[in-house]
């Protein structure tokens, strides 16, 4: 589900409702797109970059915004881009127009192998960087993964990349004892880090102190 100019909407796996001016109508969801039930099974996933609401289901890519139909103009959602049958996990708006994600391993304990892939919504090139599988997130103008499970000796616990100037940098394991990072968030003090524990970790050099690696 997302906000987005004023309007609500969610979904479930096979149909999207919309609730227009929520503070001021009797709350009735309008139904504005629907995928055939044997599509797939994976949950719908919104975003917005650059104020255009973007959404994710069975594969596929839509834009919301006007579009013809019959002869007169209305609002819904269009298809731009085909994944190929790969599913994503998560997606994070990196600039105005790219957007960035993660694929869910195609088979159990293929966490290690995988890619985080940068999206252009102009021209739907994807540039990809090796990275584990994991949460994907934004930092301090960086693009992050966080990775799943416990904490492996000599693998990273957070890998981030500074997509301006090509450079990888990973937090590896030890560096909070033998926990992992859930959470990243960049505050007015420094950056924050939660574990899973719900410890907190205030570090207020975070890219300095990570290890440099090449891409």
């Amino acid at each position: 589900m997302i906000w987005f100019q004023e309007q609500f909407f969610f979904a479930n796996r096979d149909v999207v409702y919309r609730v227009k001016d929520l503070a001021h109508s009797d709350g009735e969801p309008e139904k504005i797109f629907e995928t055939p039930a044997d599509q797939g099974l994976l949950f719908p996933k919104f975003f917005a970059v650059d104020d255009t609401l973007y959404l994710y289901l069975k594969q596929k890519l839509y834009r919301f915004g006007k579009k013809r139909v019959l002869f007169r103009e209305k609002y819904g959602f269009e298809k731009l881009y085909d994944f190929d049958g790969y599913e994503v996990w998560d997606f994070v708006a990196v600039d105005d127009h790219r957007v960035a994600f993660q694929t869910r391993p195609r088979y159990a304990g293929q966490e290690e192998i995988g890619e985080l892939t940068v999206l252009d919504l102009k021209t739907f090139q994807e540039t990809k960087y090796p990275a584990r599988y994991g949460y994907v997130r934004k930092w301090n103008g960086r693009v992050c993964v966080i990775h799943f499970g416990n904490p492996v000796k000599n693998v990273p616990i957070l890998e981030c990349f500074d997509l301006e100037t090509g450079q990888k940098r990973v937090l590896m394991y030890g560096a909070l004892g033998k926990e992992c990072v859930r959470e990243i968030y960049e505050t007015g003090y420094g950056t924050v880090l939660l574990d899973y524990k719900e410890n907190l970790y205030r570090v207020e050099d975070l890219w300095g102190q990570m290890k440099e690696v090449r891409l």
